[in-house]
């Protein structure tokens, strides 16, 4: 857990990254997310603050189609602390995957993404993805 004054500035520094992803500037943001990690230093191994910028760099990544890079740091948000279960990430992996033609692997991921956060997660997606998935819920 972070102390007070640590979590206040590395919140700070993910507003900043936030802004300058917003302002179309993703690689100083990542920058900018990567020096809140730095920041954290080894407390970022255990905190949710540090799986949420993990999150953010994936998600930069993703929208730049960067997906074995936006697949890294998905990965590490999955893997720390309060990571897995998050409907955000199963989503993003399973994209990732299904882009990268391992279907099995992105239905998987697409399924856990369903069942943290049902059919809304999908919705302003592309319609594959959730087309993936779809045989198999109704099934269930």
């Amino acid at each position: 857990m972070l102390d007070a004054e640590l979590l206040t500035q590395v919140g700070d520094i993910m507003w900043e990254a936030h802004g300058l992803h917003l302002q179309g500037q993703p690689e100083a943001a990542i920058k900018r997310y990567q020096d809140a990690l730095t920041l954290m230093g080894d407390k970022s191994k255990a905190s949710i603050d540090a799986t949420t910028i993990y999150c953010n760099i994936g998600e930069v990544y993703w929208l730049q189609k960067s997906y074995d890079k936006s697949l890294y740091y998905l990965g590490l948000a999955v893997h720390n602390e309060g990571g897995l279960g998050i409907s955000i990430i199963h989503l993003r992996i399973g994209q990732i995957r299904y882009e990268q033609g391992e279907l099995k692997k992105a239905q998987d991921e697409l399924t856990r993404a369903y069942v943290g956060g049902g059919y809304s997660v999908f919705e302003e997606e592309d319609p594959k993805y959730y087309a993936l998935i779809q045989p198999h819920i109704e099934r269930e």
